[in-house]
Order: structure tokens, then C-alpha cells, then sequence
């Protein structure tokens, strides 16, 4: 076949029948198919005008149906219409997922198809010779074939002139992104040994196969990818999350080993909302992975996000005694910075009733139990305000409290227990008020 001849075959002109409306002759056809015997279906799609591609029927036909059509394309080696077929129904399982799954069967025949056509050499000459501007996107279908794993096929389509290796679909993903996401390793080996694939090529939320890889803990493809020239190690998304962010926060702690062995990796790389590697650790609670970041060289362990909370604020808040042991068991760690309200580390985990926490930061060097937010609010006070008792008990033991200290609007922690009506808080405080205990009068006799 020459390059300037269709692949496609030509329609036959009815002869004396009015002509359909589309909607008469997609009803007909539908019904025809559906209803139709193995050797009916033949005859039918011998004689149709109807180009079955245009359709969309596949959503109501059954998995003997389906294998009847596929056979009638292999016998004819109509393989511009076994590519539109595949992509036609493939097309119409994501439409009508809802009513069919994707059918197994179909998938399986395709495949061996293209497996048994990638294993000639005389089919593979006739296909080269092909003006691919007319074929329907050698493109897509090496998208397809990277998703889905089918290394033969991905073979054939890299050489096939015309085929644009770094396409995207569905939402700006590439064929080594979709294949990357899949963990389709032999894929990934292939498409990253052709020199035209964009390793760092992201998607449209700018998430690199790297990234993907990351969030999703497939190491083996990670270690290729790695390893590829021209790699960014730090490429971000448009939110600004790395591959070391991802891992970190999914707690893929063999991903985070990798990534950290990376001279190229920046630790403290952080989202556009100031959150870091660290951060999304201990807010997660991934106590291993914040182990192997405080090892890391050049780790910045009081980096703040945005609001100028810490990692130590946030494992502080959500009650991660484990992580919070970790950090303050680094030097370098301060135990008083304070977020951009002038919340503490301590004051929050006051707020929340985390009891376990309190007590690792009321035994740290240089706490600072009466630090003050904007407001004036105390951890004493937050506590008592939200009914902590326990919380209570542990400050109003811990040396130095002022149990007396009032917020900006004079208000201290015995008023404010006593306004949320705070019982047994009520009565924590004054017994630390005054402490002396009543002698109770004796009854005369």
C-alpha cells in the first residue's frame, strides 16, 4: 500500500434504498449486532455502509458478540479498523462504566493481536509504509499500549515513523507518565531507552513520572527513573510537591531512602504553602520517614509552612508522642518558636487534650509554660477554656506556671473555666490557688 492510498475501506453507495438518517442506521445496527449469529455478524459488516467506529455500541454487546467482531477484523488484517475498534470500545466502557466494565476478553483478543503482528517482519514492513497521517494515532495507541503493560506493541510503535512518543491524553499524561503510574517496568525500560521520550514531561496538574512514582511507592520504576539523564529530581507539581514530599507524606519509606541517597534532592524543598518534606511527615505520622529526614545532611528542622507552624507544632497538635520524641530529642530543635498567631508547640497540644505530648515538652530544657499567643492566651489557659483536666494537672505541677495570668481582656484561667462552666477544671485551680488545706470544724459534743 502506498502512502497516498486510504487504509480505510470505502463505503458502498445504497443503491435504490432512501438514504437513513444516522439515527435510523445506528438503531439498525445496534439491533442487528446485538441479536446477530457469528456468520450473520459477518455478512453484516461485509455489506454495512455503516462505519462501525462511529457507532458507539460496544457498552451493550456481549463478550461473544465482541470476540465474533474481532475475529472478522483479524481474518480481514484490517488493522486501521482493529485500532478504532479498540479504541471504540475503550472509549464507551469509560462512558458506561456505570452499566459494563471494561470487557476482559475483548482486551485479551486485541493484545494477541498485536503481539502476533509485532512478531512479523512482513507486517511490520507494511505498516512502516503507511501514511500514518491517515491512520487514527499511532499515538493513543502507544498510550494504550504503555497503560496497559503490552511491551511488544510499545516496541512496535516506537518505530513506526510518525509516532509521537511524548502525546499526552487525559490530562496531559504521557505514555511513559501512564506507564510509570501503572508500574509497568519493561515498559518504562523501553520508552526511557528512546531518546525522544521527555523524562520530565508532566501532566497538567504537573505531576512528573517521577512524582507518580514517588506517591505511589513503586520503587523499581522509581530506581529507572533515577537513573535516566537529564532527570529532575526536584520537579514539583503547580502546588509545589516534590517526589520527596510524596513519598514522605504516603510514608514509602524505601522511596524516601532512594530519594534522600540523591545528592540532586533538595530536603527542604517545600509546597507553595510553605509545607515541607518533614512537615507532611510528622503531621501524617510517619515516624520512620521523619527518622530519616532528621539524618539527612542540611535538614532544616524548624522550617515553618506559611503560617509559621512547625513540624514539632504539628505532631504536637494531632498527638504524636513517638514523633514528637524524635524531634525533641534534636538539638537543634526550638521548642518555643511559635506559629504566626503565637501559638506554641505546648499551647497546642494543650488545646487539644493531648496528654502524652504535654508531658515530653513540660520535661524539655527551655520550655516556656507561660508563653502567650497574640491574644494573650496561655497554655494554662487554653486548657482550662476547653475543659482538659488532665493537661491542667500537668502544667499547674510543672515549675514556674502563673496560674493568675489574664489574656488581653483580663479574663485568667479560673474566670474562663468558671464561664464554660468547667467543673472540675473549676476546682483544679482553686486548689492551686490556694493550696492550704481546710481544717474542718469539729462537732462539739
Amino acid at each position: 500500500m502506498n502512502s497516498s492510498q486510504s487504509p480505510i475501506p470505502a463505503e458502498t453507495p445504497a443503491e435504490t434504498t432512501p438514504a437513513k438518517t444516522d439515527y435510523e442506521r445506528r438503531k439498525e445496527a445496534i439491533h442487528l449486532i446485538s441479536q446477530a449469529e457469528p456468520d450473520e455478524i459477518s455478512a453484516f459488516l461485509d455489506s454495512t455502509s455503516i462505519a462501525l467506529t462511529h457507532l458507539n455500541i460496544a457498552p451493550i454487546l456481549n463478550a461473544d458478540v465482541i470476540s465474533h467482531i474481532v475475529t472478522y477484523f483479524e481474518d480481514n488484517k484490517d488493522l486501521w479498523r482493529v485500532a478504532q475498534i479498540s479504541k471504540d470500545f475503550r472509549d464507551g466502557a469509560r462512558r458506561k462504566k456505570k452499566q459494563l466494565k471494561r470487557n476482559a476478553e475483548f482486551e485479551a483478543r486485541v493484545r494477541d493481536w498485536f503481539r502476533n503482528r509485532a512478531a512479523s517482519e512482513q507486517m511490520y514492513g507494511s505498516i512502516s509504509g503507511w501514511d500514518v497521517s491517515r491512520i487514527t494515532n499511532m499515538s493513543r495507541l502507544l498510550y494504550d499500549a504503555s497503560r496497559d503493560g503490552h511491551e511488544e506493541v510499545v516496541k512496535l510503535l516506537l518505530n513506526v515513523e510518525g509516532t509521537n512518543v511524548n502525546k499526552v491524553y487525559n490530562n496531559g499524561c504521557t505514555s511513559l507518565y501512564v506507564a510509570s503510574s501503572k508500574g509497568n517496568v519493561e515498559v518504562v525500560k523501553l520508552l526511557l531507552a528512546d531518546d525522544r521520550v521527555d523524562v520530565n514531561k508532566a501532566s497538567n496538574s504537573g505531576c512528573s513520572s517521577l512524582c507518580v512514582a514517588s506517591e505511589k511507592g513503586l520503587i523499581e520504576i522509581l530506581k529507572l527513573l533515577l537513573d535516566a539523564d537529564g532527570i529532575d529530581v526536584d520537579k514539583a507539581l503547580n502546588d509545589g510537591c516534590s517526589s520527596l514530599y510524596f513519598a514522605s507524606c504516603n510514608g514509602h519509606v524505601e522511596i524516601v531512602k532512594l530519594l534522600l541517597a540523591d545528592e540532586r534532592v533538595d530536603v527542604n524543598k517545600a509546597k507553595n504553602n510553605g509545607c515541607s518534606s518533614l512537615y507532611v511527615a510528622s503531621e501524617k505520622g510517619h515516624a520512620e520517614v521523619v527518622e530519616l529526614l532528621l539524618d539527612a545532611d542540611g535538614i532544616d528542622v524548624n522550617k515553618a509552612a506559611n503560617d509559621g507552624c512547625t513540624s514539632l507544632y504539628v505532631a504536637s497538635q494531632n498527638g504524636y508522642a513517638e514523633i514528637v520524641k524524635l524531634l525533641l530529642a534534636d538539638e537543634r530543635i526550638d521548642v518555643n518558636k511559635e506559629s504566626d498567631n503565637g501559638c506554641t508547640s505546648l499551647y497546642t497540644a494543650s488545646e487539644f487534650g493531648k496528654t502524652e505530648v504535654v508531658k515530653l515538652l513540660l520535661d524539655t530544657d527551655g520550655i516556656d509554660v507561660n508563653k502567650e499567643t497574640v491574644g494573650g492566651y496561655t497554655s494554662l489557659y487554653v486548657a482550662s477554656w476547653n475543659g482538659k483536666a488532665q493537661v491542667v494537672k500537668l502544667l499547674l505541677n510543672a515549675g514556674g506556671i502563673n496560674v493568675s495570668k489574664a489574656d488581653k481582656n483580663g479574663y485568667t484561667p479560673l474566670k474562663t473555666a468558671k464561664y464554660q462552666n468547667q467543673l472540675e477544671v473549676v476546682a483544679l485551680l482553686n486548689e492551686a490557688a490556694d493550696p492550704k488545706p481546710r481544717r474542718s470544724k469539729r462537732r462539739k459534743l
